[in-house]
């Protein structure tokens, strides 16, 4: 079964291949062999066996790793020490969707606000992902959570925590 570590059935009536606990992701090529051997009374039967190979893709979620450190001040102006456009995706990749054609959400949508912080323009470079981090005035100071989500061609997502740490303005 071309290393595929699952399992295949077949029907033997109908010929019907079932493929079953389809995983590690990866490609891997499947060989079945058929032989004839009901035939009809009267007649000999034909016991040569017939291959056909076909080539199994396996799709796996995406990967990516969420940035860890990012901290806002409430209020606070952007700095060099505190820049408005920050990394917060590194690492992203899948098995047969390319970069170019992964979503890649915050809570669900291309923007979001919780606790009186926005997470916008999301923006990717190679294989990461840069957005606009701003606390407003009334951000409430502390770990503000956020759900990064990446989804591929074939619906597969994979997610992870994005944590922003508020600080209060001085």
């Amino acid at each position: 079964n071309g290393g595929y570590p699952g399992s295949l059935s077949i029907n033997s009536s109908t010929g019907l291949v079932t493929i079953n606990n389809a995983s590690p992701a990866g490609t891997y090529t499947i060989t079945i062999r058929a032989t004839n051997t009901n035939n009809p009374a009267g007649c000999s039967p034909d016991a040569t066996p017939v291959d056909r190979t076909f080539v199994l893709r396996v799709n796996g979620p995406p990967t990516f790793t969420a940035e860890f450190g990012i901290t806002r001040t409430a209020g606070g102006s952007t700095t060099p020490m505190e820049p408005l456009n920050v990394k917060i995706l590194d690492n992203l990749a899948d098995d047969f969707t390319t970069l170019a054609n992964l979503v890649v959400t915050v809570n669900n949508g291309s923007s979001a606000t919780v606790a009186g912080v926005t997470i916008s323009n999301l923006t990717r470079m190679n294989n990461m992902y840069f957005a606009d981090i701003v606390a407003a005035c009334n951000a409430a100071t502390g770990q503000i959570p956020f759900t990064l989500r990446v989804t591929d061609e074939g619906g597969l997502t994979r997610a992870e925590l994005l944590t922003i740490t508020v600080i209060p303005d001085p």
